[in-house]
């Protein structure tokens, strides 16, 4: 009985015995399965952290191209809608970068514009162009611009906040779909500081679009030199070296205008109408503002201060010495007209005179084409000129003479007929910008600065 049992139980033995194989089997699979599930996982994340890091490095590389070119920051990639095919169709005066030629200051110029080409900006506004990480080793990964585009900042002291998007991938030359590829996108927002003109060093002198290339020709300049025109070579321009703060530079500031000459002052009514003085030809020893007689000189409100302003066709010598004094403290304009000879001495030296700025006194050339402010620079003039047409030379110079504040014309002269080739100072920068309301350049035109990424984050690839 006991045998017959036990011969029973021996297939539930067996039965037992391949069950438990087969959970074994089970397991082992699950582990196996497993396994390859976190094999896949851990190389799936260091591929995403490997793309992520490209595209990090394309945030790095647009960072230093936004601030290698200051005039970029303020506008987009693309004004309008990329086509299908990524292409931006901006053209005519749509600013961006796709279309740099017609952001303003941007030049392919060596001496003007960006650090870039107009070419290379394109490049670089290219949605469709992917660039390698490192071009010795491609496992790196590659990046590419999806946009940059301008945001409001919601901080009264940023002009904007640029949103920058790029992507970073990492594969290979025979992968060709998305499931071959590690793509990440980031997107970082970073603030676009205002403009300020103070950021800009006032010029003693600025030279405009000059056609020659003779700098101040031997003339030493103790002051910041501005330069327009790709014409004229820096190293030609003679710096005041004892003092190292100045420097010549090329700019893409524009010169500003000649503000408009208010209208003429009536002294046939009464009461007498205040406004421009005309004095014709400048010829015979004259002092301004004349205070005395019947019809004094009256000052008008011009450019936000108090000032007597003329009208002069030419200042010019005829016979016996002729000299034009401005007395120290008050404020004068001239409007010019013609032109001023060099040996006409012009006098207005503030000295002691408590208040008194050398840009008091202001000449403004207007005369079309061909103008030429010819000034002895035997004994100190302190004077703002201002003449973007007009050819400015200074004859003398040195310890006591020369010009104490700023000329900004279109040619500087040191031939014998208007200015000379002395190397003695003539000119010494005395001015600062909160002096010339009413004179700053446009600050539209100033390159920007950015600051750190204030926000960063991972945006979904489509």
């Amino acid at each position: 009985m006991a045998l017959l049992l036990h011969s029973g139980e021996s297939g539930f033995a067996i039965v037992i015995a391949v069950a438990l194989g087969l959970i074994m089997i089970l397991v082992a699979l699950t582990m196996t399965i497993r396994s390859q599930g976190d094999q896949i996982l851990a190389s799936t994340r260091k591929e995403t952290e490997r793309s992520l890091a490209a595209a990090e490095k394309g945030v790095s590389y647009y960072q230093a191209f936004l601030n290698s070119n200051r005039l970029l920051p303020r506008y987009p990639d693309c004004t309008q809608d990329r086509t299908s095919s990524g292409t931006c169709p901006d053209s005519g005066s749509q600013k961006s970068w796709s279309n740099p030629s017609a952001i303003p200051g941007m030049s392919d110029s060596p001496c003007t514009g960006s650090s870039a080409s107009t070419a290379t900006i394109q490049g670089n506004a290219d949605t469709n162009q992917w660039n390698l990480v490192d071009t010795n080793d491609s496992s790196k990964g590659q990046y590419k611009l999806v946009s940059y585009k301008i945001a409001d900042s919601g901080d009264d002291t940023l002009q904007a906040m640029g949103i920058l998007t790029i992507e970073g991938r990492i594969t290979n030359s025979t992968a060709n779909s998305k499931a071959n590829k590690s793509i990440s996108r980031v997107q970082v927002a970073i603030p676009v500081n205002l403009p300020s003109i103070n950021s800009v060093p006032i010029p003693g002198v600025w030279i405009g679009d000059s056609t020659t290339n003779s700098g101040t020709g031997g003339n030493t300049i103790q002051g910041n030199v501005l330069v327009n025109s790709c014409n004229v070579t820096l190293s030609d321009i003679e710096i005041d070296r004892s003092t190292p703060q100045y420097s010549a530079m090329y700019t893409n500031l524009r010169m500003p205008s000649v503000p408009t000459m208010p209208e003429a002052a009536n002294n046939s009514v009464t009461p007498r109408v205040a406004g421009t003085i005309s004095l014709g030809t400048i010829n015979t020893d004259t002092t301004l503002p004349r205070l005395t007689g019947d019809t004094p000189d009256l000052p008008i409100t011009f450019n936000g201060q108090s000032r007597y302003v003329y009208l002069a066709t030419d200042i010019v010598r005829s016979g016996g010495s002729t000299a034009l004094t401005i007395t120290p403290g008050k404020k004068v304009v001239i409007f010019l007209s013609g032109n001023t000879s060099k040996n006409v001495d012009i006098y207005h030296e503030c000295g002691s005179v408590s208040g008194c700025l050398p840009t008091d006194f202001q000449i403004f050339g207007t005369k079309p084409s061909g103008g030429e402010i010819c000034l002895n620079g035997n004994h100190l003039l302190d004077a703002f000129i201002l003449a973007p047409t007009y050819t400015v030379g200074v004859a003398g110079g040195g310890n006591s003479g020369g010009i104490n504040g700023s000329i900004w014309a279109n040619q500087w002269s040191n031939d014998s007929g208007c200015g000379s080739n002395s190397n003695n100072v003539v000119v010494r920068q005395s001015a600062n910008w909160s002096e010339l309301t009413g004179l700053q350049p446009d600050s539209s035109e100033l390159p920007l600065s950015i600051k750190s990424i204030r926000s960063w984050k991972r945006n979904v690839v489509n």
